[in-house]
This record gives structure tokens, sequence and C-alpha cells, in this order.
């Protein structure tokens, strides 16, 4: 959703109409994918497992 959002460039009502969601759906799901990315920005790498700050021990 995000993609089609930000890289496609698509409005809410078009998201919603490919994907067969309600505007308020793809508006909902938007903010809290983005704000999950906010909190936890992870970049992930093919094969690799990154450890938060916080986390200790066996990796």
């Amino acid at each position: 959703m995000l993609v089609r959002r930000h890289y496609e460039d698509l409005p809410d009502d078009e998201i919603a109409a490919i994907l067969g969601i309600s505007r308020r759906t793809v508006r909902s799901q938007a903010f809290r994918a983005l704000a999950t990315l906010r909190i936890r920005p992870v970049v992930a790498r093919k094969g690799t497992h990154m450890r938060s700050e916080t986390s200790r021990g066996p990796a």
C-alpha cells in the first residue's frame, strides 16, 4: 500500500479500488505503516537479522 501511495503516487481512492477495500481502510493502514516505520526504521538486508540496541544475549 505504501508503495502505491508514495512511489506510484496513487490517490487513496484509486488504491482502495485496486485492493477492494474502503478509502478509510487505506488511510488507516497507511497511517499505521508509517508510524511503525518511524518507530522501527530497520533496514533489512538479504540473509541478515538486525538486533535492536536494547536486546541482549545471543544473536
